[in-house]
């Protein structure tokens, strides 16, 4: 049985909380708007103006109606979520957003202001070349010091060829060095456009600079040419190979010696590498002396594991057939052996 008068008593009070509610929903918006417009302790008469919109007689309806006080439970008011005021974002802001009783805090984390790790990307390692002091000496003696620009031996022998022009330890001037007369910034013609001699120190200066040019061309055209690494060779192979580069016949060019040399191949580096000459076609004359150094400073070292019956073989070869000949009691001479080219 349900009791009209208790009902009504019951409404009341949750009216009287609804409007309570309702009132200091008006405060709090009005003081985030400004705290000054309500100041504590204030009169809350004037924000209690909202009137219910229920009447006992609908409550007890709703209770014969539809299932008494659950009905009467979804009648009363429900809280609502405040506002959450904007906030600047960035963590710095964090630790002085204070949230009202009641109010959601928001969540800053995605707020963070975050440093993107860049992929790491492993540079290069550049090429470096350490010639031996063997190199040096070999290079040094085969190619004679020239102390002024003079013009190339192989164009003298071979009129039909472009002339060229060498200083120093057998370097062949670039049509930029000629015109400027600068090799790697060592002066090599005066104001007046003479050329001067330079001293052994700048010529060894340059030979170095021409060693690591050589070292790098040779190392791309090996590995392009064989699909194996310059690196794997032994320090005398990439001499030898440097060498041969420095003497006009880079891998690319010289496809026997490089082939020998990524199988290892010693007889066949002793043979490419011996089989040198210099002159015009059917004047050629062979490097007789610079096989004989070659021979000291590198292959005699690099054939002491082949048989002895092999062994002999390559310095007969080297040595005796591998030289000037003997013409009519006298014997072929080496015109160049500074810095012989392949024509």
């Amino acid at each position: 049985m349900i009791y009209p008068k208790a009902l009504e008593a019951v409404f009341r009070s949750l009216a009287d909380l609804k409007q309570d509610r309702r009132a200091e929903e008006a405060m709090t918006y009005e003081r985030s708007r400004g705290p000054e417009l309500i100041p504590e302790g204030a009169d809350m008469s004037q924000y209690n103006q909202i009137s219910s919109v229920d009447t006992p007689n609908e409550v007890v309806k709703m209770l014969e109606t539809e299932g008494g006080l659950a009905t009467l439970q979804k009648a009363m008011p429900k809280p609502t979520e405040k506002p959450v005021p904007d906030i600047p974002t960035g963590g710095q802001d964090k630790k002085q957003f204070k949230p009202t009783p009641g109010q959601m805090i928001p969540d800053f984390s995605s707020r963070e202001p975050t440093t993107k790790q860049e992929d790491t990307v492993a540079k290069p390692v550049k090429f470096q070349f350490n010639p031996s002091n063997t190199l040096t000496n070999f290079l040094t003696g085969a190619e004679g010091f020239i102390p002024t620009v003079t013009e190339a031996v192989e164009s003298k022998l071979n009129p039909e060829l472009k002339k060229t022009f060498d200083i120093g330890y057998g370097h062949k001037l670039t049509p930029e060095e000629y015109k400027s007369g600068l090799v790697y910034g060592i002066r090599v013609r005066d104001d007046k456009g003479e050329f001067i001699p330079i001293s052994e120190k700048d010529a060894l200066k340059i030979l170095n600079q021409d060693i690591k040019e050589k070292a790098r061309i040779t190392k791309v055209e090996y590995e392009n040419q064989t699909g194996k690494k310059f690196s794997d060779l032994s320090k005398t192979i990439q001499e030898l190979l440097v060498e041969s580069t420095f003497n006009g016949l880079s891998p690319k060019n010289a496809p026997g010696l490089t082939t020998a040399a990524s199988k290892n191949d010693i007889k066949g580096i002793v043979d490419n590498m011996t089989d040198r000459f210099t002159g015009p076609a059917g004047k050629r004359v062979i490097l007789g002396d610079r096989n004989k150094r070659l021979w000291n400073s590198y292959l005699d070292k690099l054939s002491q594991n082949l048989s002895k019956q092999e062994y002999g073989q390559l310095k007969n070869k080297v040595l005796i057939e591998r030289q000037p000949k003997k013409f009519g009691g006298r014997i072929e001479s080496d015109p160049y052996k500074r810095q012989p080219r392949f024509i």
